[in-house]
């Protein structure tokens, strides 16, 4: 087993927050201590996977986190999903090969926003998740607000692949809803809204992006908020057909594996797309595991 550490300090201001360690991806089978104990373990590749650490955690103090990690390949567990009988994505990436970091969030905070851009209905639709970490049922206002998003990055290729853009003026509002989240439980909240032309088609010529925030409070308090970008458009398949908002396209494109820690870059995605851009191509097949942020 390999053995990883990494000593920092949490700011005293968190005091009142929870605090997740998250790990966007380790692939072998690992092993997670905090302070000298055990907080959990996970047996994938590329999978995220994280740990409420609030009442493990030191505020105003050195905290050390370390990671044991070994080969899936010395074991015959089957993983998550699907019936193999060692981690999804193979024994490639070993170790940790994305991102780590820390939030602090409030007691009560959205955990998710999956959109659902409805087109052939003329409907918007997200699905939210929200997690409620207290001992009493809470009762509170969700709603979103959409806004146009705005590339603010430069032309060339050093100062394209930077991450540059600003939200620009609101488009649509999905109506505010009352809702009540158990305690310690998650919920899941439906919010809706008709289009009818306030929003600009994705397609691939004209990406068009809109950026939704879903605020979670009341009156009298903001509790949490929540960003996702999203386009709107909508795959379907007809017969041999694939539709990209109701007209038949044709998919031109390119696959490849992760190799090496180059291609874990946003340089190296914007680098790909470009040249299949450049090319003619309009479709990127991301295979066999889940890729990083930057590619999305």
């Amino acid at each position: 087993m390999g053995w990883l550490r990494k000593k920092f300090t949490v700011p005293a201001d968190w005091n009142g927050k929870r605090i997740i360690l998250h790990f966007q991806a380790v692939g072998g089978d690992c092993k997670v201590f905090l302070n000298g104990e055990k907080i959990g373990g996970n047996f994938d590749s590329t999978i995220p996977f994280s740990f409420d650490v609030t009442d493990k955690i030191k505020k105003g103090a050195e905290n050390i986190v370390v990671l044991g990690i070994r080969s899936n390949s010395f074991f015959n567990n089957q993983g998550k999903y699907g019936k193999i009988t060692y981690a999804p994505g193979g024994g490639r990436n070993l170790g940790i090969w994305q991102d780590v970091y820390l939030l602090a969030l409030p007691d009560i905070y959205v955990t998710d926003v999956f959109i659902k851009p409805e087109v052939s209905q003329n409907r918007l639709s997200a699905e939210i998740t929200i997690h409620n970490s207290t001992k009493e049922n809470k009762t509170l206002n969700i709603s979103a607000d959409i806004q146009e998003w705005i590339n603010l990055t430069g032309k060339d290729s050093l100062s394209a692949p930077e991450v540059k853009w600003k939200l620009g003026d609101p488009v649509l509002k999905m109506a505010s809803k009352e809702i009540v989240i158990p305690a310690n439980k998650d919920v899941v909240v439906d919010l809706q809204t008709n289009v009818d032309n306030n929003l600009k088609y994705w397609n691939f010529e004209t990406p068009n992006l809109y950026g939704m925030t879903v605020s979670l409070g009341n009156k009298d308090k903001m509790v949490d908020k929540k960003y996702e970008r999203f386009g709107w458009r909508e795959f379907r398949i007809s017969g041999k057909n694939i539709l990209l908002n109701g007209k038949a396209v044709q998919l031109l494109g390119d696959a490849q594996h992760l190799q090496n820690t180059i291609s874990l870059t946003r340089r190296f995605a914007w680098s790909w797309f470009r040249l299949l851009k450049d090319c003619g191509a309009n479709a990127a097949r991301l295979h066999a595991l889940v890729y990083p942020e930057c590619y999305h």
